[in-house]
Parts: structure tokens; C-alpha cells; sequence
């Protein structure tokens, strides 16, 4: 099984079960998912839309359905190159009010990684693209 996390109803990839965030029943069925059980979890640019401790919780529940040998790939807003980009003028007022506008909360990319770690997910690579960090890891080790 695979699954993707999205904020839209339009953004879907096929051959995935596609949760969107912002659809209570979808996020219930999320939950319903068996622990261990998806070959592959893709977590769209979503968990900054959420409050912090939604996209905490959110966060650790895209982790755990992550199967033996699995893969997950997270993408995360990367707040100091947003920062560092406005500071030097790299981006103006109004785009920083349009980065802004869409981000409820900004989880530190540290706090994923331990928790990737935690959960005995090996990190192949951490790739900056845009404003964002995309994270990519497979679950090592015993169940």
C-alpha cells in the first residue's frame, strides 16, 4: 500500500490512497490505516498548513504506517531560507506575506529528524528546493 498525504483534492497521485488534510473523514481514515503497512508514504508540502501540534501529530502518524523497508518522503518548509531570502532581498513583501499567509506553523527540521530516527528511519537524503526541505528515508531495523 501506498499513501499520500496532500492538502488538496486535486493534487492526488495514482496507485496511492490520497488523504487530504482538510477533509475530517479523509483524516479519520488516516488514522484507521494499520501501523506498518504502506510500502510508501509521500507527505506533501501540508504539515506547515496545521496548527503546530496537529502537524506534530500528523507528523508521527505518516511516520507509523511507514512498513519495514519502507520509504517516506516529507516535505517541510525551511523557515531560515525564508528568512535569510527576505533579509537580503531575495524576496519582497508581498511574496513573504503569500509564504505567510499559507503557513499556520513551522515544525524544526530537527524535530523530524529525530523522530525519523526514533522510529528506526534511515535519512537518504535531505534536498532543499525552493522554501522547502524534502526528506527521504527507509524504515530500517525490527519491527
Amino acid at each position: 500500500m501506498n499513501l499520500h498525504i496532500t492538502d488538496s483534492s486535486e493534487k492526488v497521485i495514482e496507485n496511492y490512497i490520497n488523504i487530504n488534510i482538510s477533509e475530517k473523514e479523509q483524516m479519520e481514515n488516516l488514522s484507521k490505516l494499520p501501523l506498518s503497512s504502506c510500502e510508501h508514504v509521500h507527505v506533501s508540502e501540508v504539515l506547515q498548513l496545521l496548527p503546530y501540534q496537529d502537524s506534530i501529530s500528523l507528523c508521527a502518524m505518516a511516520i507509523s504506517k511507514v512498513r519495514l523497508g519502507g520509504r517516506i518522503t516529507m516535505s517541510l518548509v525551511d523557515f531560515d531560507s525564508v528568512s535569510v531570502a527576505y533579509i537580503n532581498g531575495g524576496i519582497n513583501d508581498e511574496q513573504l506575506s503569500k509564504i505567510l499567509s499559507k503557513t499556520e506553523s513551522v515544525i524544526p527540521s530537527s524535530l523530524v529528524l529525530d523522530n525519523l530516527a526514533k522510529s528506526q528511519i534511515t535519512v537518504e537524503s535531505i534536498e532543499k528546493r525552493d522554501f522547502f526541505f524534502n526528506i527521504t528515508g527507509t524504515r530500517m531495523g525490527n519491527e
